[in-house]
């Protein structure tokens, strides 16, 4: 039977307003209005308390969702993220704390709860002295966590760091502990910092990275292809987002380049130019902006195309509207590339992509189709948070659904999971879910999920409590839409799916439907099975009892 089960009919139901992205410069300047008290400072999305001395973290907006620790604010050096400051922070997604850093502590649980943290980047050489107990605790998304330090005293407990990496320099404490704890360790070089016509890199033995930028830097820079020696590999993440990025208008950007960070170019607000080289594979959700483009480049490259592709990555779809079909020669879809769209009704992803980044398409509000190749090995946390999809198929190569994929989905009716080893986000709920019970705080999916007998679809399905049937039952047969029973509007769902195979779609059905579909057995889906369901629904509405295999037996 020929299987055409990879298409999602949705209807979108946006439950959710935008997520803020918190992006501090190296001093943070406050006015009097943000001063809640004497002693405590609110800059963005991030509270301070100030001493004589120094400053601490001790709070966050719990919808901040990338975090960039500066070295001073108010003239105060930034020392300690003080205990539980980012707990349960469920948007979080990475941290990053800028070279020269003076943080010495991270306190106990202070990140800990952050369902959605995938990476952290600690800077700043020895100057971090500690990290407390169950700081990364419950952080089941957590990639790496790199810690320059060679001497940070880490609480001795495995729930300290509950990361799958930790990159750390050899002979270091952060290489004790990872290897004590059966955590992979990547070991990193030593490194520098050095300050080149207004622009600060990070220099190793092999590579340099373009990290920062200082009060000297000229409106029109051309990023040398080799600093020490080495070459420039990467522009990190909000490399260019600050102050002294205002007045810079042109980039030239080296064919050493690989990597162009999150949110690297998001807060230069006079930036018409930007010359990107072909050696560029990698590049970072808001990297030159959100939405509509926060810089004059994205705005005209988003008038010349509304899918902004750089080097076979979509970058930015923003501005996309009605059936928009992704061409093949996108390999790489960005994180948050469609994010917010309203304007789009349908997307066909092409062959060669392997996986919907996080929050691709959160919140497109009117997405009522996408078809997911078979290609696609994972589903990105939040890809598709909010949208309100009726019904989704992951294809069999899906072998990872991140968290909160389909939460919010409050149309959400069924999900069909082809591979019987899928992976669901370590194991919790925070999956699929259309509402909450307000009484008990739990989180209810009123649909059913599609597997296979004895799959971790099945477990999953099961161990929270969530409808489930298998895809090794047999159908009724003509029943197309589940409901047990075998009506004209089956038939006229069946002849829907045909007309999409016909033009090239999916019919968005599952294995079952399929099955039911197929009423005379030759593997097609036509006029002529449609024709068998208005027959047998004729013959039921004249009192008939006989089942459709009885039936078309004794036809």
């Amino acid at each position: 039977m020929k299987k055409q089960i990879t298409a999602i009919l949705t209807t979108a139901m946006m439950l959710c307003t935008s997520i803020p992205t918190v992006a501090i410069p190296l001093e943070i300047s406050v006015s009097a209005e943000n001063i809640s008290s004497t002693d405590f400072i609110k800059a963005g999305n991030l509270t301070y308390r100030t001493y004589e001395d120094h400053a601490e973290i001790v709070g966050c907006s719990l919808d901040t969702t990338s975090v960039y620790i500066p070295v001073m604010i108010e003239g105060l050096p930034v020392t300690v993220i003080s205990e539980g400051a980012f707990e349960g922070c469920s948007e979080l997604t990475s941290v990053l704390t800028a070279e020269g850093c003076k943080l010495i502590h991270i306190g106990a649980n202070a990140f800990a709860g952050c369902g959605k943290l995938e990476k952290v980047t600690l800077q700043g050489g020895n100057t971090l002295q500690s990290i407390g107990e169950r700081a990364f605790a419950d952080c089941p998304s957590l990639e790496f966590v790199k810690i320059d330090s060679d001497t940070c005293d880490i609480f001795d407990s495995p729930d300290t760091i509950s990361a799958k990496t930790i990159i750390a320099h050899e002979g270091s404490t952060a290489q004790d502990y990872g290897e004590k704890y059966g955590i992979s360790v990547s070991l990193t070089e030593h490194s520098e910092r050095v300050t080149i016509d207004g622009i600060d890199y990070i220099v190793s033995e092999t590579n340099a990275v373009l990290f920062s930028v200082n009060p000297s830097m000229p409106s029109e820079v051309e990023i040398p292809a080799y600093v020490n020696g080495v070459p420039v590999t990467e522009i990190a993440m909000g490399a260019f987002q600050d102050s002294y990025s205002k007045n810079l208008r042109k980039v030239v950007i080296p064919d050493t380049v690989k990597s162009i960070g999150e949110r690297a170019f998001a807060d230069c607000p006079y930036l018409q130019d930007i010359t990107i080289p072909e050696s560029v594979e990698e590049i970072g959700a808001y990297a030159f902006g959100r939405y509509m483009g926060e810089i004059p480049w994205m705005r005209t490259q988003q008038k010349q195309n509304p899918l902004v592709v750089i080097n076979g990555i979509l970058v930015n779809g923003y501005m996309a509207n009605g059936a928009v079909t992704i061409p093949n020669t996108v390999h790489t879809i960005a994180p948050n590339a469609f994010e917010n769209n309203t304007d789009i009704t349908s997307v066909i992803i092409p062959e060669g992509v392997t996986k919907i980044e996080a929050e691709t398409f959160s919140r497109c509000e009117n997405l009522s189709f996408i078809q997911i190749p078979d290609t696609v090995t994972e589903i990105g946390n939040g890809a598709f948070w909010g949208v309100g999809l009726q019904s989704v198929i992951l294809p069999q190569n899906v072998t990872k659904v991140g968290t909160s994929s389909f939460i919010y989905c409050k149309n959400l009716q069924s999900v069909t999971v082809m591979n019987p080893n899928c992976e669901f986000d370590g194991g919790t709920n925070e999956v699929f879910w259309n509402t909450e019970n307000l009484v008990n705080k739990t989180k209810v999916f009123q649909g059913t999920i599609y597997g296979y007998s004895n799959s971790t679809t099945q477990t999953y399905a099961e161990t929270y409590g969530r409808n489930f049937i298998s895809l090794d039952s047999e159908p009724l047969a003509g029943d197309i839409d589940g409901d047990g029973a075998v009506t004209a509007s089956d038939a006229a769902a069946l002849l829907i799916g045909a007309a999409k195979i016909g033009g090239g779609q999916s019919s968005g059905w599952n294995v079952l439907q399929e099955k039911s579909a197929d009423m005379n057995g030759d593997s097609l889906f036509d006029s002529r099975d449609a024709a068998m369901i208005f027959e047998y629904a004729a013959y039921l509405g004249a009192g008939g009892t006989d089942s459709p295999s009885v039936y078309f037996r004794s036809r």
